[in-house]
């Protein structure tokens, strides 16, 4: 009786950290998210554009072309989102928050399953207050997809191995969820090869521990079950490859280390994104505002020094279990030798996408496969620490609070002050053209029936094709009510049969194209001006 109700206090507390957590983890990527970080990238809105073919159907497809190539299965809830919520910044955005949330819940499931609770909310917690995983959860990118479908991939693959009475029902979706993966991002096709490694480090220590028939053949049918669910899901793809195969490598040709026309060999870019990569945990992390806090490690100070000592012990561990499993034939050591195989392989598994490229390194979304599993090494590190010190419970007890006050308070600061009033973090995401759009579309409306009289546009906006992505989805609800005039393109105006009918925008992106235009039309004139919150002026609009 007394142990019943003892676990069931454990479970309620457990369950309370753990909202706690999902909690932080809310305020991290959907605080302040209407104006946090701002704007949307070029490319955010190129998959805004494709997101407005998939609601008005003119194009759904599982492969989209431009853009150099990108899974569609992200698009689709994007399109959810701006089809409940409408055309905007936020709109895009809170997608990929949700799916961060999705994939903390994931870690927490998986790391119990192949370690215990505490390991568990560890790394949930760290996962949650994480700058990078903020950083990247406000990106409206379809790697975002990729964590939650790899964590749930190996979960449900061991609940198949380890629940017999609902084995094929998890092997079912196990398999479902590795085709899905193909769905998302570039990244994700290391994961095949990696299960097949796992399998045969499965057959190896079967056999080792003296089971005849070995892994493969003692769980063919779940494993045919799997297969079969991942036949029958990536299907779609395959046959979209099958007939454009071009599709298949997309960019992936053109930033690898292989390139024969990069000026070094591969060895010279290996061995560097080698060092950057093991620096970027603790010492100098991704330069670019999108991903990180540009230039920052990945992990604050206090998580750097505890994934270390974590990243440690797990190898202590793995070593000595292994080496019991495969020379002692010690089958009470195979699950635990098993679960640190499978963090350690998804851990350098996913870093190998970053390393296997030539630029931008350390690349902080190319690396985004080692989300969530990373953050359960100071999980393991700081449960060693209250390990040593449990005998002292107000020592523990402090140092707890501690930890948790300066990850949280430390994090927020970081983001919701220094980096929200970051100028570089502004511009990273165009923070100017949400502006623009935002004039274009007040025009819009407080013109409609005039402009609808002259049959005429009355906005010209001065900006290059890729950056008028952003006010092009943006504006979309109002029919883009603009003639797009790319830099140094002649401006072509006929006479207006009114003073003041058109107007010229320059976005702060083409403000040097302001010198040239007014040479051109001396009798322009300035009639608008506006800043951002940081002072600077965003767009100018000239009429004559």
């Amino acid at each position: 009786m007394n142990i019943h109700i003892e676990m069931h206090t454990k479970n309620k507390i457990t369950i309370i950290l753990f909202l706690l957590i999902l909690a932080l983890a809310s305020i991290f990527r959907f605080w302040q998210i209407w104006q946090l970080p701002g704007g949307l990238y070029s490319d955010e809105s190129a998959n805004g554009l494709d997101v407005l073919d998939i609601l008005s159907g003119k194009n759904r497809a599982v492969f989209y072309e431009t853009n150099y190539g990108r899974e569609g299965l992200f698009f689709y809830l994007l399109a959810l989102s701006v089809k409940i919520f409408g055309v905007g910044v936020w709109q895009m955005k809170i997608v990929s928050g949700l799916l961060g949330i999705i994939t903390i819940i994931g870690l927490y499931l998986l790391a119990k399953t192949l370690f215990n609770r505490t390991i568990a909310l560890l790394a949930c917690f760290f996962a949650a207050v994480s700058i990078p995983y903020a950083f990247l959860g406000r990106i409206a990118f379809r790697a975002n997809l990729m964590p939650a479908i790899i964590i749930f991939l190996f979960y449900f693959g061991i609940r198949a191995l380890r629940d017999k009475k609902n084995q094929y029902f998890y092997a079912f979706l196990s398999g479902s969820f590795l085709a899905l993966g193909f769905y998302t991002y570039i990244s994700f096709r290391i994961v095949p090869f990696l299960i097949l490694a796992l399998l045969l480090c499965l057959e190896i220590i079967f056999r080792r521990t003296g089971k005849a028939h070995g892994f493969i053949l003692a769980n063919r049918k779940i494993i045919i079950v799997a297969c079969i669910a991942f036949a029958i899901v990536v299907s779609p793809l395959a046959f979209y490859f099958y007939q454009h195969p071009a599709s298949f490598f997309g960019r992936a040709n053109d930033v690898s280390i292989l390139n024969p026309n990069l000026p070094h060999g591969p060895l010279f870019y290996l061995v560097r994104n080698l060092g950057l990569s093991a620096a970027m945990f603790n010492i100098y992390g991704d330069s670019n505002w999108r991903h990180n806090f540009s230039g920052r490690p990945f992990f604050d100070p206090a998580t750097g020094i505890l994934f270390l000592i974590g990243f440690g012990i797990a190898i202590v561990i793995f070593c000595k279990s292994g080496l019991r499993v495969l020379k002692n034939k010690d089958d009470s050591l195979r699950e635990t030798f098993l679960g640190y195989l499978l963090i350690f392989g998804l851990f350098f598994a996913m870093l190998v996408p970053m390393i296997a490229t030539e630029e931008s390194i350390p690349h902080f979304l190319r690396a985004i496969g080692i989300i969530p599993i990373v953050f359960i090494f100071p999980g393991i590190g700081l449960r060693a620490l209250f390990l040593r010190i449990r005998h002292r419970p107000v020592f523990l007890g402090f140092l707890l609070l501690l930890l948790i006050t300066f990850g949280v308070n430390y994090n927020l600061w970081l983001y919701f002050k220094v980096a929200k009033n970051s100028y570089g973090y502004y511009t990273a995401y165009y923070g100017d053209l949400t502006l623009v759009s935002n004039y274009i579309n007040r025009e819009a409306n407080e013109n409609l029936e005039y402009s609808d009289f002259m049959k005429l546009p009355r906005l010209f906006l001065i900006l290059d094709d890729k950056t008028n992505r952003t006010p092009a989805f943006l504006t979309s609800p109002e029919n883009n009510p603009y003639t797009l005039v790319l830099p140094n393109q002649e401006l072509d105006l006929t006479s207006p049969p009114y003073p003041g009918n058109y107007q010229i925008i320059f976005p702060s992106l083409s403000f040097n194209q302001i010198s040239a235009f007014q040479t051109a039309f001396p009798q322009a004139r300035l009639i608008r001006e506006e800043y951002n919150r940081f002072g600077e002026k965003a767009f100018e609009v000239y009429t004559f």
